[in-house]
């Protein structure tokens, strides 16, 4: 076995090695939210409307929701993407958030990384590190001990940065009650309005950006874009199809079976128009998987969280936001490709096992098969969960082999 090859395995088993916690807790709330005296010792993920988190969370707290109010304590992460957004209880390590509105007024144990339009940091917030703030308007009135970085339209320090405020985009204020013991650097058009009564210890560096006048470009922000994904009407335009779908598989009294019938006939039509339209391609990730089956996995692997990450992040960047979309387009294709080679590849393996010569088997009934068996194994609690996991990185991975091979 190769070099690389061992690397990947190691990769993949320190992938599922737990860490704090000692398993994961899916929840979908149907109430106003927790006991008070609830405590969870694992990792925890919600999803709501509207929650109010009154419970303990040992591990990494994961909200999906359209408005998170916490009020307890987070003994690891607390990641929230939603449209409001409240922290009123302490996170003992980051807090890493996506909303339209975002209030935090409490300790946090480490980092706090915020997406967000109109974001306010109360005087009872203390960040122990650093922190990043993307948002369109901002209130800083908390302390944090690393330094502050800051890309918005508007922002208003009168809080407590122990170290440096780097700053940039827009228009920033510097409030009489603010102490800041490291420097202020800015970069802007606009010099920034410092109070006369603040203590500022290090040295204020501006660099002033000449505004174009001939750019005819809309004058795009981070937070701008993201006020008109949460804008209003988009969201209620969302909500209220998710609504219309959600209320008529709650009206029509479909059995689970039919569920299960349907979901297995759209990945059957899919995946089929899928490999007539891409035979060459699917073979070539077929023969690659054979021949480099851990290599496929470990890339794969690396593509399956890593791609998302890169692709969002570039999304909400003000010239990335196309790129970041097209990424996100192309992830999702290759990961449906993955599902359809690697079910191919899995059907093809299970006739060979019961001994039958694939040879004279068609790729859309190895497919097929294939598709019957990751269904039934995601039946199995966690475990089908895993095997499902493994087989669509192993697809992924195989597939980018693919294009590497024939470009060389």
């Amino acid at each position: 076995m190769n070099g690389i090859s061992k690397v990947w395995i190691f990769i993949v088993i320190l992938s599922f090695i737990p860490v704090g916690a000692g398993a994961t807790k899916f929840l979908g709330v149907s109430g106003e939210g927790y006991l008070a005296d609830t405590v969870y010792n694992d990792d925890l993920f919600i999803t709501g409307n509207k929650i109010k988190m009154d419970s303990r969370v040992d591990g990494d707290l994961f909200a999906f929701c359209q408005e998170i109010v916490h009020v307890d304590t987070v003994g690891g992460s607390f990641n929230s993407f939603s449209f409001n957004a409240q922290i009123l209880g302490p996170v003992e390590q980051s807090y890493r958030g996506c909303a339209y509105s975002i209030n935090c007024n409490a300790p946090i144990g480490r980092n706090i990384l915020i997406f967000g339009k109109d974001v306010t940091i109360g005087p009872q917030a203390r960040i122990a590190h650093n922190g990043d703030i993307f948002c369109s308007n901002l209130v800083f009135q908390g302390e944090i001990d690393g330094d502050l970085r800051i890309d918005a339209n508007n922002a208003e320090i009168t809080g407590h940065v122990k170290g440096n405020v780097e700053f940039k985009n827009g228009q920033l204020k510097i409030g009489p009650e603010a102490v800041i013991d490291g420097g202020v650097y800015y970069k802007s058009s606009r010099k920034a309005e410092i109070s006369k009564s603040a203590r500022i210890y290090g040295e204020i560096n501006w660099e002033e950006i000449e505004a174009r006048a001939d750019d005819r470009r809309p004058n795009l922000t981070f937070g701008k874009i993201l006020a008109w994904t949460f804008s209003a009407r988009g969201y209620l335009l969302l909500l209220s199809l998710i609504s219309l779908i959600s209320l008529v598989f709650s009206v029509i009294p479909f059995p689970a079976v039919l569920f299960i019938i349907l979901y297995s006939v759209i990945f059957l039509i899919s995946g089929n128009i899928l490999i007539l339209l891409t035979k060459d391609r699917m073979k070539m990730t077929i023969a690659t998987i054979e021949s480099k089956l851990l290599p496929s996995l470990g890339l794969g692997f690396v593509i399956f969280f890593v791609a998302p990450v890169v692709s969002i992040v570039i999304l909400f960047t003000l010239a990335g936001a196309p790129l970041g979309m097209a990424l996100l387009f192309i992830f999702g294709a290759a990961l449906f490709a993955g599902i359809v080679y690697s079910a191919t590849f899995l059907g093809a393996k299970f006739w060979q096992v019961l001994g039958r010569k694939t040879e004279n088997r068609s790729d859309y009934f190895c497919y097929s098969t294939g598709i019957v068996l990751l269904i039934i194994l995601s039946f199995i609690p966690v475990l089908g969960y895993l095997l499902v996991t493994v087989a669509i990185m192993t697809g992924l991975g195989g597939l980018a082999q693919t294009f590497k091979t024939k470009n060389s």
